[in-house]
């Protein structure tokens, strides 16, 4: 599959070796793409990819919706007390509407 380019006079340009870009959302799916010597592909990552260290050099496209430091249960009682204030399947505009967010 080629990507297609556009300039301004609205003709296509194909290059000549496909474009291949890659964001990681899952720090596993990182390992596995510079595994298979793909680290050029690789164009940005999640806030918990960290190996191998060359990706440091991606940005970090998602980051953390608490506190992740601290011991495993520690962070299992604040995704708990996070998931208590904030039930799963309502929006934030059905919350709101039913007063339990701001």
């Amino acid at each position: 599959m080629y990507s297609i380019a556009y300039i301004t006079t609205t003709e296509p340009i194909v290059p000549s070796q496909p474009l291949r870009r890659v964001v990681s959302l899952i720090a596993s799916a990182t390992e596995i793409v510079s595994a298979l010597g793909r680290n050029d592909w690789l164009v940005g990552r999640s806030h918990e990819c960290d190996f191998p260290p060359e990706v440091a050099r991606l940005p970090a496209l998602t980051a953390p919706k608490f506190k992740v430091e601290g011991t495993s249960a520690e962070i299992d009682a604040r995704v708990a007390a996070d998931r208590a204030r904030r039930p799963l399947g309502l929006s934030r505009r059905r919350r709101r509407a039913q007063g339990a967010c701001p």
